[in-house]
């Protein structure tokens, strides 16, 4: 190949690459859905069932637990394959995923499942209803007080999720009440209690609103300051489509997260189960 033809190559070859570039760059793209990245799913020993058992939790505790229960359930098993828990904040959950049967269990706090449908009950039954609950401000340092000269300098921990009664509500709704501008504090916003607990005991954060126990952790009452004592975790909810036998098993799965609410509220204990009703 001569010097001119082989130049004249060249640039041919970069020319169609700018051209594919700038056409490739004006070309409709569909964006990529990514699915959740906090699921635990397991198989069931259905052989011949290939749907899955979808359920939503608000945390990672006891997720895996109840999945793998679920999954040795009989009767679970003659209609599904497979049981795939996510966890998430409340506040992702849409109208949508409800009128759509995403879920067929989640827990959640009634209010919010109204506010997004106000016929959920046409979709869901309460099934299991979960602890009331304290939440307080905890210390890694002292006592705290209700106070702007208490809270000023002060690394606040919460939840960036707006629909977190104990993470975000009710703190900041404390605050406020008090006359304390939430703006002028030092807030830092976490994804998830995980993170939230790991910033507390690493001292990255003096303060953060939870249950008294961080972690493993207890907190002593010198180092905690009650927000409210009154404080709803919400129900399980199963899918009306289900079975009263399946709505049992779902019920005796459901004894795995006893430790869970141990955690929540010591002195609470789980109604019985009412699978018999209709």
């Amino acid at each position: 190949m001569t010097k001119p033809v082989y130049l004249t190559s060249v640039a041919l070859i970069l020319l169609a690459g700018s051209v594919m570039a700038v056409a490739l760059s004006w070309m409709p793209v569909a964006p990529i859905a990514l699915g959740p990245l906090h699921v635990y799913r397991c198989q069931t020993a259905g052989g011949h069932a290939t749907d899955t058992f979808h359920i939503l939790t608000v945390t990672n505790y006891g997720a895996q637990a109840l999945a793998d229960r679920l999954c040795a359930s009989p009767t679970l098993s003659r209609q599904f394959a497979a049981v795939e828990i996510s966890w998430q904040p409340r506040g992702q959950l849409s109208g949508g995923d409800l009128v759509e049967d995403r879920f067929d269990l989640l827990w959640n706090r009634e209010r919010v499942l109204k506010g997004l449908l106000s016929n959920y009950q046409d979709y869901y039954r309460q099934v299991q209803r979960t602890p009331r609950y304290s939440v307080y401000w905890l210390s890694n340092k002292d006592k705290p007080q209700l106070s702007a000269d208490y809270f000023a300098g002060k690394r606040l921990g919460l939840l960036r999720d707006q629909a977190s009664q104990s993470g975000f509500q009710s703190p900041l709704g404390q605050l406020h009440a008090a006359g304390i501008d939430a703006k002028a504090l030092d807030i830092h916003y976490f994804i998830d209690r995980d993170s939230q607990y790991r910033a507390f005991l690493s001292g990255e954060v003096d303060l953060i609103s939870g249950v008294p126990r961080a972690g493993d952790l207890t907190i002593p009452a010198d180092h905690r300051l009650l927000i409210t004592d009154q404080a709803p975790s919400g129900a399980w909810f199963l899918h009306r489509r289900h079975p009263r036998a399946l709505r049992c098993d779902v019920l005796q799965a459901l004894t795995v997260l006893q430790p869970l609410y141990q955690h929540i509220n010591p002195h609470f204990k789980a109604p019985g189960a009412s699978c018999e009703a209709s």
